[in-house]
C-alpha cells in the first residue's frame, strides 16, 4: 500500500517519522503530502503542521510553508514561541523565503523583539521591503480611520505593533524621520510601550551616527519616555555641530513641563 493509501492506519508519530524518511530522501513534495493528509484541523496536528513546514522548505515553497506555520500557531497560540522560533530556522537555513521572512518579521514585532527584528529586514531585498512597507501602509490608514469605542488592551497591542513594523521598515529603507515619526505616536498612545520604543529609536539612530537631525529625532524620542538625562545628551552634542537655535527651541518646549531641570537650564545657558 502507497502511504497515502494507508495513512489513515498510521498514528501521528509513525507519519511524522515516514515524512522525515521521505524528506532525507529528496522527496519533499511525497513528505509533504502525507503529512497534509493527516491533518484532523485540531491542536494535535501541531507538530504535523511544523513538520509540513519543514517540507515545504525543502520543496522550496516559502509561501506553504508560511502557510502551515501560520495554521500551527492559530490552532495552539500558547505555543507560539516555537512557530517563531521555526519560521527563524526555515527562513536563515533555507532560501530566505520572503514569505518565511514576513512572518517571522511580524511575529517578532508582536513579541517585541525588536532586534531579531531588525535583522531580519536587514537579509530582505527592497522590493519584499516595499510590498510589506505597502501592506503595512494600509493597516494603518484604516487604524487612523477608526473613530469607535475604546479597544481592549490586547488590540491596541496589536494595532501598536503595526506602527512599530512601520517604523522598522521605514529605517531599513534608509528613512529615519518618518520612522521617527511613527515611534513619537506610539509613545503618545501607549506608555507602557516605552521601553519598546526606545529599542527602535536606538536602531534608527544608529545608521544616522553624526547625522544631526537624526540624534536630534532620537532625543525627543527620549525626552517622551523620560530619558531625559541621554536627551540632554544628544542635543549637547547636536549644538556643538549646527545651529544650536533648534536645541534651544526643543529645550525650551522641554522646560515647561519640567521648569526645575537644571540639566536642560545648563545647556540653554
Amino acid at each position: 500500500m502507497s502511504p497515502l493509501a494507508d495513512f489513515f492506519l498510521l498514528s501521528k508519530e509513525q507519519i511524522l517519522q515516514k515524512a522525515d524518511k521521505l524528506r532525507a530522501e529528496g522527496k519533499p513534495g511525497k513528505a509533504a503530502e502525507l503529512l497534509a493528509s493527516g491533518l484532523k484541523n485540531n491542536t494535535e496536528d501541531f507538530e504535523l503542521l511544523l513538520a509540513l513546514a519543514r517540507a515545504h522548505q525543502a520543496d522550496e515553497k516559502g509561501r506553504d510553508a508560511a502557510a502551515a506555520l501560520k495554521n500551527a500557531v492559530s490552532l495552539a497560540p500558547a505555543r507560539s514561541k516555537e512557530v517563531l522560533e521555526s519560521a527563524e530556522e526555515l527562513f536563515y537555513n533555507g532560501n530566505r523565503s520572503s514569505d518565511l521572512g514576513d512572518l517571522a518579521f511580524e511575529m517578532n514585532v508582536s513579541r517585541r523583539n525588536i532586534e531579531p527584528a531588525v535583522k531580519i529586514l536587514k537579509t530582505l531585498p527592497d522590493r519584499d521591503i516595499d510590498v510589506m512597507l505597502s501592506r503595512y501602509g494600509k493597516v494603518k490608514e484604516s487604524l487612523d480611520r477608526y473613530q469607535g469605542p475604546a479597544k481592549p488592551a490586547g488590540t491596541r497591542a496589536k494595532d501598536t505593533g503595526v506602527f512599530l513594523s512601520l517604523a522598522l521598515l521605514h529605517y531599513r529603507k534608509g528613512q529615519p524621520l518618518p520612522a521617527f515619526d511613527l515611534l513619537d505616536a506610539v509613545a503618545a498612545q501607549s506608555p507602557d510601550e516605552y521601553s519598546q520604543v526606545n529599542e527602535a529609536a536606538f536602531q534608527i539612530a544608529a545608521t544616522g551616527a553624526g547625522v544631526t537631525e537624526v540624534a536630534m529625532r532620537y532625543g525627543d524620542v527620549l525626552l517622551k519616555t523620560g530619558q531625559n538625562e541621554k536627551a540632554l545628551e544628544l542635543y549637547s552634542e547636536a549644538a556643538k555641530v549646527q545651529d544650536p537655535q533648534p536645541v534651544i527651541d526643543r529645550l525650551k518646549n522641554f522646560l515647561e513641563k519640567e521648569p526645575d531641570n537644571i540639566g536642560a537650564l545648563a545647556l540653554i545657558i
